[in-house]
């Protein structure tokens, strides 16, 4: 019994595999756009990457300007209390 299990297993692992020898259009896409989403991820330092770099410094130093303003007002509130 377990011998016919072990034959009807591996039959039909040799089956599947030579069933699905080429791409079908669902597969040539789905291939096509992991190539795509490769090629984006391995694009390196182009103009988005560029831009996105610009736009975290500038959080960066509003952020820092903030900091700095927040500290003054409390600073000056401090001094009015006395």
């Amino acid at each position: 019994m377990r011998f016919v299990g072990i034959f009807l297993m591996t039959a039909g692992l040799m089956l599947g595999s030579t069933a699905c020898s080429e791409e079908g259009p669902a597969e040539k896409a789905g291939r096509h756009f992991e190539e795509a989403v490769d090629d984006l991820r391995d694009a390196g330092d182009g103009p988005l990457e560029r831009l996105g770099e610009d736009i975290d410094e500038a959080i960066d130093e509003a952020g820092e300007a903030l900091d700095d303003a927040v500290d003054k007002a409390r600073k000056a509130v401090k001094n009015a209390d006395r």
